[in-house]
């Protein structure tokens, strides 16, 4: 009698522990890890353009969707702009519907995959403006490297940074406002940057993070990029520094730049990050190394800034100078140089380095 008893009551356990799991759909994928859930939804195994998401997670991403800002980074970094995103906490169970593609992600994917047809007329003309872009860079380009570069300063040169906070939806947080309008805020710039790598032939991404400014930390989007085989941060937003006063204008310091030296003032969550992103920035990579201009004094970066000055034209040099420097400052000692005309310089701390990007007048 007992022994029955007692497998009565193992039977009971049993059927209330199969109960109390949740009943998965089985048209349905089920995720344990962060990186198969951005797989599906940002990888090579996403469905393409998809208009309904459905799928179901275990308690070990309960972290994800606990909050909502981890699954916006997640939907951000797969290029996606706008969404509704229902779930059911006690069967983890997430639909997301409604969505809408950052227009350059979109362009770019219709594009890969010989659907132009389906393009509307404002992305058509989108993608003739940035295909136009990318041919001019291409004409002198020889490297993967003078690609990003070029595409880089052009995308500076056209755009001006204007926040779109107050107009939720404005073209400025697309690459339409960027290419099309000249007014973009980080995510115009993310997503224009993304569609030109995109037709060079150029692996790009989105990231999704925070930026310091000086009110705190604040949500930002900026590119992950791929050259020679390595995954590097790109954020053209942050090296805008011309806005209007100098069109143009632009600091290298977030090109091609490695993790450690992004977290000076980026910050992101390393789970939910699906490519192997460079710790350190590479010389050969890095502009202010492989162009060689990084100096170990300020005399030095004077003498080179110099230099550079040829004809009558406005110009802008860029350099780096290692670490903390005592004495005269860089505009006192170009002016010992004996360089003629006037400059603005403009500098921006890099850790315990500063890079110094100057404008000489014509």
């Amino acid at each position: 009698m007992m022994k029955r008893t007692a497998a009565m009551l193992l039977m009971l356990c049993l059927l209330l522990t199969a109960l109390s799991l949740p009943a998965y759909a089985e048209d349905a994928p089920v995720f344990n890890t962060a990186a198969e859930l951005m797989d599906c939804i940002g990888g090579e195994r996403a469905p393409a353009l998809a208009e309904e998401i459905r799928f179901f997670y275990t308690e070990e991403l309960d972290w994800v969707f606990s909050d909502p800002e981890p699954m916006e980074a997640v939907l951000y970094n797969a290029g996606i702009l706008h969404w509704r995103q229902y779930q059911n906490a006690e069967t983890r169970e997430v639909r997301l519907t409604e969505i809408e593609y950052y227009p350059g992600f979109e362009i770019a994917q219709r594009r890969k995959a010989g659907e132009m047809h389906l393009l509307d007329e404002e992305q058509a003309a989108l993608l003739a403006e940035a295909e136009k872009i990318v041919s001019g860079v291409m004409e002198t380009a020889e490297s993967e490297y003078e690609i990003a570069r070029g595409l880089h300063d052009e995308l500076v040169r056209r755009v001006t940074y204007e926040s779109s906070e107050m107009y939720f939806g404005d073209s400025r947080d697309t690459a339409v406002g960027a290419l099309m309008n000249g007014l973009a805020e980080c995510d115009g710039y993310t997503d224009a940057y993304y569609l030109l790598c995109s037709i060079a032939g150029l692996q790009a991404g989105y990231q999704h993070g925070l930026s310091a400014d000086g009110d705190g930390w604040i949500g930002h989007l900026w590119n992950v990029v791929c050259v020679d085989g390595l995954w590097y941060h790109t954020d053209v937003t942050w090296d805008d520094i011309g806005w209007d006063s100098y069109p143009g204008l632009c600091t290298y310091r977030y090109f091609m730049a490695g993790s450690a030296e992004m977290l000076e003032n980026h910050g992101w969550d390393d789970a939910l990050v699906n490519r192997p992103l460079a710790e350190e920035n590479r010389e050969d990579l890095f502009f202010y190394t492989r162009s060689g201009a990084c100096f170990e004094t300020l005399k030095d970066a004077a003498s080179y800034i110099a230099a550079q000055k040829k004809g009558p034209e406005e110009q802008f040099v860029h350099v780096m100078v290692k670490g903390t420097q005592e004495g005269a400052t860089l505009n006192d000692l170009l002016a010992r140089s004996g360089m003629k005309g006037g400059w603005s310089v403009y500098s921006y701390p890099m850790g315990e380095d500063v890079c110094y990007d100057i404008l000489i007048a014509g």
